[in-house]
């Protein structure tokens, strides 16, 4: 019988899907929509994105608005960043497998 050595599990790199935004009772997602327009990376361009989305659905429930920013926000995201992410919801969920059948 051959033993196995106890190796560590390589962890998989942190998403770069931002988590939710701990205090949203003072962000105006208007203004992260501009400040993503405006980003130079899209990194930060989807990220911001998403966060404004995050804002438009959970503070206003403007799904609408909400969409539009997710749907942006997939734009500038990587494929590989297409998983689902714990701090996904639903809206972002759906986007993200839609996406993927596109691709």
């Amino acid at each position: 019988m051959v033993e196995r050595e106890n190796l560590p599990t390589p962890k998989k790199p942190p998403s770069e899907t931002p988590g939710p935004i701990a205090d949203i009772s003072h962000v105006d997602p208007l203004q992260l929509e501009w400040r993503a327009f405006d980003a130079a990376e899209d990194q930060k361009k989807a990220r911001l994105y998403f966060q404004a989305g995050d804002v438009y659905l959970e503070r206003y429930k403007d799904f609408e608005a909400a969409l539009r920013c997710y749907r942006q926000a997939l734009q500038f995201t990587p494929a590989r960043e297409l998983d689902f992410d714990a701090n996904d919801n639903w809206l972002v969920m759906a986007l993200k497998r839609d996406y993927r059948k596109e691709k």
